[in-house]
């Protein structure tokens, strides 16, 4: 079930974004990320998820078909957010 969502979510972004722009979004995302650790991974809601790296950047996930609200920030319907730690 849960592969079924992620490849849903990613055809949904593919959509959106084109293959080449999709690309770009995920390296600018994560590119950094590759260095890290994850030192936490926690369910916020059924459906979306927060990963936090070592460097404190935190991942927010949002497999729903609707938008989410977390930590004073929104997350778009099957899409994620990146906030930059400071560390």
């Amino acid at each position: 079930k849960k592969n079924k969502m992620i490849i849903s979510s990613l055809g949904k972004l593919i959509k959106m974004y084109g293959g080449a722009e999709l690309y770009k979004r995920y390296k600018d995302d994560f590119g950094a990320l590759t260095a890290e650790t994850i030192e936490d991974h926690k369910r916020l809601a059924e459906n979306v998820y927060c990963t936090t790296y070592s460097n404190g950047t935190k991942v927010y996930v949002n497999y729903r078909v609707t938008e989410y609200k977390a930590d004073g920030i929104t997350i778009p319907a099957q899409d994620w957010v990146v906030k930059k730690g400071g560390n």
